[in-house]
């Protein structure tokens, strides 16, 4: 076996479907969406929908508790921000995520942290879908010398 096949075999991720949401609202390429969430199955395209305008519970509010997600929302904008010193508009993207476990039920955060650390192990463990379950666990990170915690995610067996 080659080296380049043996580093292709030594990972695998299941293959998920991500569908890249669109409407003729906002074309812009400020704002990119996308889900796991098969928007074919009416059931589950309502859970996308109503996960999406009011979210069963805020993630913060599930810290060391295991989430076991089968799907996610996570919707991309970009943020113009103006810098007085300097005379500068930085642009960063802020992310918001929003998680759907085993029962249905929503979990959303804005926190760009939490964001990273999903990006991080689906990239690995593949993205949560319903033949792909991921196991979450919110956890708080202290930064004592900016006096607040971050929220962030691990993966749990």
């Amino acid at each position: 076996m080659k080296e380049q096949e043996t580093k292709n075999s030594l990972v695998k991720k299941e293959e998920v479907k991500a569908i890249q949401l669109t409407n003729s609202i906002d074309e812009s390429d400020r704002v990119k969406k996308f889900t796991t969430i098969d928007i074919n199955d009416k059931k589950d395209a309502n859970m996308l929908v109503n996960g999406m305008q009011k979210p069963d519970h805020y993630l913060k509010d599930f810290v060391d508790q295991v989430i076991e997600c089968v799907g996610c929302y996570v919707v991309a904008r970009d943020n113009d921000s103006f810098n007085e010193d300097t005379g500068e508009t930085v642009t960063r993207t802020k992310h918001i995520l929003v998680l759907f476990d085993v029962n249905g039920k929503s979990y959303l955060t804005g926190s760009q942290m939490c964001y990273r650390a999903f990006s991080d192990i689906t990239s690995i463990n593949g993205l949560p879908s319903k033949e792909n379950h991921v196991k979450f666990k919110p956890i708080n990170i202290s930064a004592e010398e900016k006096g607040h915690n971050f929220l962030s995610l691990v993966v749990v067996d």
